[in-house]
């Protein structure tokens, strides 16, 4: 549960702030940013070695997810 929140709030984060993908990481609550994006592809089914490969275009991975 509280994972699925800090998903959530990174997110929201990432889409409106130019805060770079580590920060946003840290700031939500996670340790790493490799757990976070376990976390993320775990609760958006979205591959964990794809959103590593993407790196700083992970946001547009996100807008792109959320968006539908």
């Amino acid at each position: 549960y509280v994972n699925g929140l800090r998903v959530n709030y990174a997110s929201n984060l990432l889409i409106s702030t130019n805060i770079p993908i580590i920060d946003v990481c840290f700031d939500a609550g996670f340790g790493s940013l490799s757990y976070f994006y376990r976390v993320f592809s775990d609760i958006h089914g979205i591959g964990k070695h794809k959103l590593e490969m993407y790196g700083e275009t992970f946001i547009s991975i996100i807008k792109d997810y959320l968006s539908k």
